[in-house]
């Protein structure tokens, strides 16, 4: 993205283009895709994950399954490093958080809570949620 990590070679932005129009049209069917980060991450971009979940949003919009969940749980900027870890550096990268967002107590109000909402409200069955064949399962 041009907001995202500005790698110095051109080519690069070329390619994350192209990988978010494909990769939004394959994710685009998953019903519930849900993306934590900080904004304050040194390590990995944060407006990146926000162009990955816009792009799917737009795959979705145009497959009129509007129905699906595509969205981007900002973790507030004093949680970004709130695993233990005893590196300094760990300390400012704003990178770990994975605990908070994922496994401790404070996960559930983040994250768990809103992802019971979407898969209360998704409105797909099991049997229209088939894995896709691949050429060696149809042998």
């Amino acid at each position: 993205s041009d907001r995202g990590f500005m790698a110095p070679q051109p080519i690069s932005s070329e390619r994350f283009s192209e990988f978010l129009k494909w990769l939004g049209g394959r994710i685009a069917r998953v019903p519930i895709v849900m993306a934590v980060h900080a904004r304050n991450d040194t390590i990995s971009s944060f407006d990146d994950t926000d162009a990955i979940i816009r792009a799917v949003r737009r795959q979705q919009h145009a497959l009129e399954v509007e129905d699906n969940c595509a969205k981007l749980i900002e973790l507030p900027e004093q949680f970004a490093n709130s695993d233990k870890s005893r590196s300094k550096k760990r300390k400012t990268a704003g990178h770990f958080y994975f605990n908070h967002a994922l496994l401790d107590d404070t996960s559930e109000e983040l994250l768990w809570s809103d992802l019971r909402s979407a898969l209360h409200r998704c409105k797909r069955t099991r049997t229209e949620l088939k894995a896709p064949t691949t050429p060696r399962s149809e042998e």
